[in-house]
C-alpha cells in the first residue's frame, strides 16, 4: 500500500504501523464520554427548570435592585420572629429541599449561575468576604 485513502481500513493502518490497537479504545472512551456529557447537559437543563420553578414558588420577589442593596438590607430579608425568610435566600436551604428529587448541590449551584446570567436572580457574592454569607434573591424582570 503506498497511499492511505478513505478506503484504508484501521486493521491496515494499525499494520503498517501508523497508528496503535489500543488507539481504538481511546476513541471509544471519547465517544463514550461525549454521550455521557450530552446526558448530563439534559439532566442539568432539568435541573435548572425544577430549580427556577421551585425559587418561584417558594420565595417573593426581592424588593432590591442590585447585589450591593441586597446585601445592605440583609436584615430585613429575613424575619426574625419565625425564622424564615421575607426574599432572600441561601444555597444550602436550596439544596437540602431538592436533594430528594435528585438534584445536587453542583446542580442547584449551576442552575443559580444560569439564572444570574439570564437577570433573573442576584447574589451578594462579589460583596460578602464569607461564601457562607451569600444570600440570593429573585428580581423582577424589568
Amino acid at each position: 500500500m503506498s497511499k492511505i485513502t478513505t478506503e484504508t481500513t484501521l486493521a491496515q493502518l494499525i499494520s503498517l504501523g501508523i497508528i496503535k490497537s489500543s488507539q481504538i479504545d481511546t476513541w471509544n472512551r471519547r465517544l463514550e464520554k461525549g454521550a455521557e456529557k450530552a446526558q448530563d447537559n439534559i439532566t442539568q437543563d432539568r435541573a435548572n427548570q425544577v430549580v427556577a420553578v421551585y425559587l418561584g414558588m417558594t420565595y417573593p420577589f426581592a424588593p432590591v435592585e442590585d447585589n450591593v442593596e441586597l446585601h445592605e438590607r440583609r436584615a430585613e430579608s429575613v424575619s426574625f420572629k419565625s425564622g424564615k425568610s421575607r426574599f432572600a435566600f441561601g444555597l444550602k436551604s436550596t439544596e437540602k429541599a431538592l436533594l430528594k428529587y435528585g438534584i445536587s448541590r453542583r446542580m442547584v449551584e449551576k442552575a443559580f449561575e444560569v439564572l444570574r446570567d439570564q437577570g433573573a436572580m442576584i447574589s451578594t457574592k462579589g460583596v460578602v468576604s464569607n461564601n457562607a454569607h451569600v444570600r440570593h434573591a429573585i428580581i423582577k424582570a424589568s
